[in-house]
C-alpha cells in the first residue's frame, strides 16, 4: 500500500498594484488598487486569501489652482472699487478674447473667393429664385380662392 501525502498550501496576496489613474486631475481624489491571490495560490482545498482583492486610495496628484481672485470675496467692496482692483486682469483678458477681423471666416473667403460681377452670373440667381417661388405662388393662389369661396358661403 502506497500512502500519497498532499499538502494543502493556503493562498497568500500578492504587493497591491494601481488598478487606473486618480479619480481628479487636481485637489482630493481616489485611486482603485488591486491585488491578486498568487503569492502562493490555493491548491488541494486550501482557503482562499483573506480579504478583499480590490482597495480605494485616497490620491492627491496636485493641488487645484485657486481663483484669482477668490480673496475679494470676504471684502465689502463696491463696484468701483472692484472695477479698479481688477483694471490689470480685466484688460489682460480683454486683450486676449479680442477677435482680429482679418482672421476671421468671412474675411478669408472673401479674400480668396473670386467675384463674379458678369450680368449672366446675375440673371441665373433670378431665374433660380423664381423657378423656387413659382410653385409656392401657385399652391398659395389655389388654396387662397377655395378660401374664399367656402367665407364667402358663410
Amino acid at each position: 500500500m502506497k500512502l500519497l501525502i498532499t499538502e494543502v498550501i493556503v493562498g497568500s496576496w500578492n504587493c497591491w498594484e494601481d488598478d487606473g489613474h486618480c479619480s481628479t486631475s487636481c485637489g482630493n481624489g481616489t485611486q482603485k488598487k488591486r491585488r491578486h491571490c498568487d503569492n502562493s495560490a490555493p491548491t488541494n482545498n486550501g482557503d482562499e486569501c483573506p480579504g478583499a482583492n480590490v482597495t480605494y486610495v485616497h490620491c492627491n496628484i496636485k493641488e487645484c489652482p485657486v481663483h484669482i481672485w477668490g480673496h475679494l470675496k470676504e471684502l465689502n467692496l463696491t463696484i468701483s472699487d472692484l472695477k479698479e482692483t481688477m483694471k490689470k486682469e480685466l484688460n489682460e483678458i480683454k486683450s486676449n478674447l479680442t477677435i482680429d477681423s482679418k482672421n476671421i471666416s468671412a474675411s478669408i473667403r472673401k479674400r480668396i473667393s473670386a467675384r463674379d460681377d458678369r450680368p449672366s452670373a446675375a440673371s441665373v440667381g433670378y431665374v433660380g429664385v423664381a423657378l423656387l417661388l413659382i410653385p409656392f405662388v401657385m399652391i398659395i393662389r389655389l388654396d387662397a380662392s377655395k378660401f374664399f369661396a367656402i367665407i364667402a358661403q358663410i
